[in-house]
């Protein structure tokens, strides 16, 4: 019969021919109730428990659906004298729709179940339903997560938050909070992040990505959409625990905006990057006088979109101009040139915000945006 009991069941539920079957689903059992609070724990936390049961899941084929059907038995008519039980076994079903499949003869029964508690609002654990049930099509249709939870992800739920708060961080330092579950993945806060920035084609959506690294100069492999977003953050804490996410332009093939202030600030630290280390420069195409007058501007509009509302000096000129220009004068020239630059800018009350469009605008000129440019070691 498939209803709660309160003590451990002598066989499994499904039929298994090999006894080692039976006696790692009586384990599963046994873990189950443990977590639920019906047992005591033996193997010392409910993390061991949680990580039990999945590593119990992968020793056969068929183990999860035994580990499904019996999380469901203690969900049916539940008589736990723990208040929090039923919402334990809701919570394990959780962890396991994120970790493992179940079998296709299994799923539609498992699908009609959740999708049935998950239609009565009336029922306390109809959002966790829907959570489930939303967790194993998502699983159905790219794979289960990569690594168990961690004992930050088991004990934010047992306290009843699923959700947690992540930053990313993009170009210019600017950390954006990102809401996540168990079954994000990174497409979804990849959606999140275009949408802040309105970015909604198509089209431009294919011009940014998701890295991770410490900083803009040591981005690590573009993160695939399929992944989950916590089995990342565990590769990563487990490589570099000062790393982070990042959210930046992969490629500029789409024209740059200037709409929105956030966007206009990520655009601008990322290609002030590339053209303060000479990626941008056509040194042949140009004469070194329109070079330098080219460069004396993006100097005064560099500087003034740092706020800065004097002429530069000399130690935070020489910052200003990347260094293959900078040995084509000398250091008197460049003072005159952006100072000048500099008072036109305050002349005209530019702000920062539109220091860096122009700066921007400038920019999105040069023919060598978008490339991508390879060192040859002699």
């Amino acid at each position: 019969l498939v209803f709660f009991p309160q003590v451990l069941i002598s066989e499994s539920l499904l039929e298994h021919q090999d006894p080692r079957t039976n006696e790692l689903a009586l384990e599963a059992f046994q873990n189950i109730l443990a977590f639920m609070g019906d047992l005591p724990f033996a193997l010392g936390s409910e993390l061991d428990s949680v990580h039990r049961i999945l590593e119990i899941c992968e020793e056969e084929a068929h183990l999860p659906d035994e580990v499904y059907c019996q999380i469901l038995k203690q969900l049916t008519y539940t008589r736990s004298p723990k208040r929090d039980a039923c919402f334990k076994a809701w919570q394990l079903l959780y962890i396991l729709t994120a970790c493992h499949r179940c079998s296709e003869q299994l799923q539609p029964t498992l699908e009609l179940y959740l999708k049935t508690v998950g239609r009565h609002r009336q029922d306390a654990m109809h959002d966790i339903a829907r959570a489930c049930y939303q967790q194993l099509k998502r699983v159905e249709k790219i794979g289960a997560r990569v690594h168990y939870p961690s004992i930050m992800e088991i004990k934010a739920l047992k306290v009843g938050h699923s959700l947690q708060w992540i930053f990313v961080t993009i170009p210019g330092g600017f950390r954006l909070p990102v809401k996540i579950n168990m079954a994000t993945i990174i497409l979804d806060i990849f959606q999140v992040l275009c949408a802040r920035l309105s970015v909604t084609k198509k089209e431009e959506k294919q011009d940014y990505g998701i890295f991770y690294g410490t900083n803009l100069d040591s981005l690590h492999r573009l993160l695939q959409p399929t992944a989950y977003v916590l089995d990342i953050l565990q590769d990563v804490e487990a490589e570099d625990s000062s790393a982070s996410l990042w959210f930046c332009r992969t490629h500029w093939s789409y024209p740059l905006r200037y709409e929105k202030q956030l966007c206009v600030s990520m655009q601008y630290h990322q290609v002030l990057q590339l053209y303060q280390t000479g990626q941008l420069l056509m040194r042949k195409e140009h004469s070194p006088i329109s070079q330098a007058e080219q460069a004396s501007r993006l100097a005064a509009l560099k500087h003034r979109a740092t706020g800065a509302s004097h002429p530069p000096n000399r130690v935070e000129m020489k910052d200003l101009i990347p260094t293959d220009i900078w040995l084509m004068f000398e250091e008197r020239y460049w003072m005159e040139q952006v100072t000048a630059g500099m008072k036109e800018l305050l002349r005209s009350a530019i702000t920062p915000f539109q220091a860096k469009s122009q700066f921007l605008e400038i920019i999105s000129s040069l023919p060598m945006l978008g490339s991508s440019l390879l060192e040859i070691a002699r």
